[in-house]
């Protein structure tokens, strides 16, 4: 027995009577209810870095069978989601309507399985009823169409905003915090997740998004930490680990289920190997080389079946930092590659494809399984065999067995992404025609980007053309007098002073100029910056302690007019 909101509804007619006109003029499989999630398609999915990303990672999931009256398809996947196919007459419609018209609760539906064995509850929500024939018309009128699914179904339809500036870095966790509440989910409905900590923090520049499906983000998040989205029968929303999934296999297989078709595969098999990619980086820039570094981490799970040489390719938006030219955070790279390769093996470590009698509350999705398929057959009785025939079956199975994704989002949250040009100040004295390190601002303009010790953070920035520069001459009040704006030559790898902010300037003479040269000493509007003095030249001879205007010329500090 089936019911629906409290009402019972229709198993197909034993001779197959509607199954028939079905056929004839409108078959339940060519129903076409549901289209791939937009989404899923979307060039938004691409990367938010300027050439050197990885876009967000999207699962190649099995497509969905096709429908039919009195099954219910249960897949795992935030992006999926359950598809239910009921009838009900014109007499039972307007009850189950009534009950079923707010889309903010979910209403029971409940399946018995004939011998008197326990059955199942399931949450679901319906979609407007459509007739299966014209009313007055066929045998079959007065029959509708029932259209069930979980509450995953409204996500087409659910927007994300993930800000991911400013600092502290938010942690994965606190993402898929906001993307469930995002999801419109109740808090009683929403797990979460604790990745392991080799997955650092989400990559700042690929996960900053507006507007975007946020089903898609959900499965992003899982899928970049070694999680798969699972909601369960009753409408929870349960991220799962490897462990997590495979604690219910393990009781699955300790639990007896009428088994009558398919089973467990021999083996599994996945690829022999990952090989992790991370784009190299330095000084605040992803190289746009596209070089990599790379590390490949042999199948360390027992009992799947791999072709030697083959290799799973992972690309990371973790960057790779060269900034001093050789590897500096090699260990996070190779402990976020070998991690990838854990979940990757444990994830392929069960390959099934079961189908039980009738239905069981035992049997609970997880995020081994690719889906879950129930199918409802008519109640008869059996004489010959003395007892009912199984109104339903049950079948379970697990991910394709080439299923995966590609890219990774996780980063180091001290390494930090800068545009092409930035705003700088000396760290140190640095002279024309030399290099030297350099505090960046961030986004901002007012404050200096930070280290992993919350000191102001040093670039290396090349000099060519001068001034020679002091270190915070205005002693760290923000507004450095040698503030700089520097870009970033890609043929180079380096950064480059492009121009000095506050040129040309104006100071005192100290002593007089003679001879075409002398000393001026340097002002910040009227305030005399203790101790910044710069040679000069000039055309004519300026007395001691007269405000001039001297600029960088050639090479050198000439003064270019002066107080008479």
């Amino acid at each position: 027995m089936i019911t629906l909101a409290g009402q019972p509804l229709l198993l197909p007619d034993s001779d197959g009577e509607l199954l028939r006109w079905q056929e004839a003029f409108q078959a339940a499989r060519q129903y076409d209810l549901f289209a791939e999630p937009a989404t899923i398609r979307s060039s938004h999915n691409a990367t938010n870095y300027e050439s050197t990303g990885v876009g967000l990672p999207i699962g190649n999931y099995a497509d969905p069978p096709e429908p039919r009256i009195n099954t219910l398809y249960w897949p795992t996947g935030a992006t999926r989601w359950a598809r239910g196919y009921f009838m009900a007459t014109g007499l039972q419609l307007p009850a189950i309507i009534k009950k079923s018209s707010s889309y903010s609760t979910a209403v029971d539906l409940k399946i018995a399985n004939i011998d008197g064995t326990s059955g199942l509850t399931i949450k679901v929500f319906v979609l407007p009823p459509r007739p299966i024939a014209v009313p007055g018309s066929t045998a079959v009128s007065n029959l509708y169409l029932i259209p069930v699914v979980d509450e995953r179904y409204f996500w087409n339809h659910q927007y994300g905003i993930v800000d991911l500036s400013g600092d502290p870095a938010v942690t994965w966790s606190e993402l898929f915090d906001d993307l469930m509440t995002n999801s419109g989910a109740s808090a009683a409905n929403s797990g979460s997740i604790a990745p392991e900590d080799a997955y650092l923090v989400p990559d700042k520049i690929e996960l900053q998004r507006r507007y975007e499906n946020v089903a898609l983000l959900l499965d992003a998040v899982c899928l970049s930490t070694g999680y798969r989205f699972v909601t369960k029968f009753d409408g929870k929303h349960t991220p799962e680990k490897p462990a997590d999934s495979q604690a219910i296999i393990d009781d699955r297989n300790d639990t007896t289920f009428e088994s009558i078709a398919g089973g467990q595969a021999f083996s599994s098999f996945a690829a022999a190997a990952t090989l992790t990619t991370f784009n190299k980086y330095k000084h605040g820039r992803p190289l746009e080389s596209r070089d990599v570094y790379t590390k490949s981490v042999a199948l360390s799970v027992s009992g799947i079946k791999s072709r030697a040489g083959t290799v799973h390719v992972v690309q990371s938006s973790l960057l790779a930092d060269y900034s001093t030219g050789s590897l500096g955070n090699g260990s996070a790279c190779d402990d976020l590659a070998t991690q990838i390769e854990a979940d990757y093996a444990a994830w392929a470590k069960n390959s099934y494809d079961t189908t039980i009698a009738g239905v069981s509350d035992s049997l609970i999705p997880c995020g081994h399984d690719d889906s879950i398929l129930i199918t409802f057959g008519a109640q008869r009785y059996n004489d010959e065999k003395g007892e009912y025939e199984y109104e339903a079956t049950t079948r379970v199975k697990s991910y394709p067995l080439n299923f995966g994704v590609e890219q990774q989002l996780s980063q180091d949250p001290y390494i930090r992404v800068v545009s092409h040009f930035q705003d700088a100040i000396p760290a140190e004295d640095v002279d024309a025609g030399t290099s030297g390190d350099f505090y960046f601002y961030d986004e901002t303009g007012t404050a200096l980007i930070l280290d992993e010790n919350d000191d102001p953070k040093r670039f290396e920035v090349h000099n060519e053309w001068g001034p020679d520069l002091k270190e915070d001459p205005l002693s760290g009040t923000g507004a450095n007098y040698d503030r700089v704006r520097v870009h970033w030559q890609e043929e180079t790898e380096k950064w480059e002073i492009v121009k000095v902010k506050n040129l040309p300037r104006r100071g005192k003479t100290s002593g007089a100029v003679t001879g075409g040269s002398g000393t001026v000493k340097v002002y910040d509007d009227s305030t005399e910056i203790t101790g910044y003095t710069v040679g000069v030249t000039s055309f004519g001879d300026v007395d001691d302690d007269k405000w001039v205007i001297y600029d960088w010329i050639n090479g050198h500090w000439e003064i270019v007019s002066a107080e008479c």
